[in-house]
């Protein structure tokens, strides 16, 4: 119990608790010193680990704040995966959102009214739409830390490829959740909008439109918006999609000249994928597809194109035969790829992060699957891609990521549990695990990969604020990084030979 704080925590969590309690403090005055509001205390913060997802969310009740944070770590490809600590980066988050959702209302019969219901909460809560409240914690995440998503390079990838292709969502679309990517942009659009506002009006505007918002005469979001930015939301917003619009074209622009090779289309996918896989031989991609409205699937595709479909084309001849005059459609995508093998989720929760055995027919994959105490973790599975037969391999300990030893016996793969990941070693045959590389609170792993013998593998690992390269023996020893050390975010590696390596750099 930190001065002002009370954490619950489960005892594997106990390590990163408390070196994340033994800087509360600190961090909540520099949360106060930006949002210029203390959260009343004390704070009750409950660490939980049970869906080995990363993320967190804050109750503003002004008489009981109370935080939630789920302590295993974000990895490098997700845009809040930019931090110097898991702890320090997700603390700054919810603490902003209880220093700026617990300011009390200044009129006398609002206070009187909510400090007589079960929940005294604030008039921000009730008036500002989700994109101000998740868009202003991201701001000051930035602020606080000097990492967080104001300062990678997924937030302006994101917000410039939806401008190129002219999805950017509109003032109304800010706040929803159901669109591709559509619930990170309250947190993406949102904040890069406020960093816009600060920009024309200064850093203070934000506090003076909190003041406005709680003061004693009542107001609505776009009445205490437009008095201190001169219009309302929804036309300022247009103004600042417009001006992304014109930079990311201008980008645009500026790679084409310099040649940029975006690869050749070998499919056109709706909604999303993961990653793709190749089989040893080269015949077979095994590629996770995600759907919007139901659980994604795993397919297996043949690498060689697609045979002309002569049914389809039979019937082409026919119609026009039929009306000489029409214009049938025209290609401008690939053929679409028939699955060679398909394996659908199970009970809702798809298999993911697929790596090819040896023998080019069995598949290393990850499925969320549930606990003795109902709670969902990561585990094995081995799929046979020829009977269909799916054999869990580990127990659910947040194990992922796996990728199978040439020898088809063995694998690697990471364990995230008690607020960091590990790398491990799988017996694939029992399921037994031993760790590898450990973790903690302040260094973590990511996604290792073998080298083509077997001998050596490759990972990811957070080292300061950064994400770097390290190749290890597979016992491992004799760990060396191996990218430049120039404070550039590296993961995602692959073997292209024995000594070269596939990654994305930021």
């Amino acid at each position: 119990e930190p001065d002002g704080f009370r954490f619950h925590y489960l005892p594997e969590t106990e390590t990163w608790t408390r070196d994340i309690a033994s800087r509360a403090r600190a961090i909540d005055s520099a949360v106060t010193r930006f949002v210029g509001w203390r959260v009343g205390k004390p704070v009750d913060v409950v660490v939980d680990d049970q869906y080995i997802i990363s993320n967190g969310y804050a109750l503003p009740f002004i008489d009981r704040p109370v935080t939630v944070w789920y302590a295993t770590p974000a990895d490098p490809r997700n845009d809040i995966g930019n931090y110097r600590t898991w702890g320090e980066l997700l603390s700054v988050h919810e603490l902003v959102h209880l220093a700026h959702l617990t300011r009390p209302s200044r009129n006398p019969f609002q206070r009187r009214l909510w400090a007589s219901l079960p929940a005294n909460i604030s008039p921000l809560v009730l008036k500002t739409p989700r994109w101000v409240f998740e868009g202003y914690a991201t701001v000051v995440e930035g602020q606080v830390t000097g990492t967080g998503r104001p300062n990678n390079a997924w937030r302006p990838a994101l917000l410039r490829q939806w401008a190129m292709e002219g999805q950017l969502p509109s003032y109304g679309q800010l706040n929803l959740a159901g669109s591709y990517r559509g619930g990170e942009f309250a947190y993406l659009g949102g904040s890069a909008f406020l960093e816009w506002l600060m920009r024309r009006e200064g850093d203070s505007s934000l506090t003076h439109l909190w003041r406005r918002l709680t003061a004693r005469q009542v107001r609505s979001f776009d009445a205490a918006f437009r008095g201190v930015y001169g219009d309302s939301p929804a036309t300022l917003y247009g103004l600042h999609t417009a001006e992304l619009t014109r930079d990311a074209m201008a980008a645009k622009e500026a790679l084409e000249r310099a040649g940029l090779v975006q690869g050749e289309l070998i499919q056109r996918l709706t909604w999303e994928t993961g990653d793709p896989a190749i089989s040893p031989n080269g015949e077979r991609v095994v590629i996770p597809l995600r759907e919007r409205d139901r659980p994604g699937r795993l397919v297996v595709w043949k690498t060689t194109p697609e045979p002309e479909d002569t049914a389809a084309l039979r019937r082409r001849i026919d119609a026009l035969k039929r009306d000489p005059l029409d214009v049938p459609d025209r290609r401008f995508h690939p053929r679409p790829k028939k699955p060679d093998a398909s394996l659908p989720a199970d009970q809702g929760r798809s298999y993911q992060m697929p790596r090819w055995y040896g023998d080019n027919r069995r598949v290393l994959v990850t499925r969320w699957t549930t606990r003795g105490d109902n709670a969902l973790s990561p585990a094995l599975y081995e799929w046979d891609t020829e009977t269909g037969n799916v054999r869990r391999i580990t127990k659910a300990v947040g194990v992922l990521h796996g990728d199978p030893h040439p020898n088809g016996r063995e694998a690697l793969a990471m364990q995230c549990h008690r607020g960091h990941c590990d790398i491990v070693h799988v017996d694939l045959a029992r399921g037994v695990m031993r760790t590898v590389l450990e973790g903690a609170p302040d260094r973590t792993y990511y996604r290792p990969r073998y080298s083509p013998d077997g001998s050596r593998f490759v990972t990811s690992v957070l080292d300061g604020a950064h994400w770097r390269l390290l190749v290890s023996s597979t016992s491992g020893g004799e760990v060396r990084f191996v990218d430049p050390g120039d404070g550039v975010n590296r993961y995602d590696a692959q073997w292209l030979t024995s000594d070269t390596l596939v990654v994305v750099s930021e």
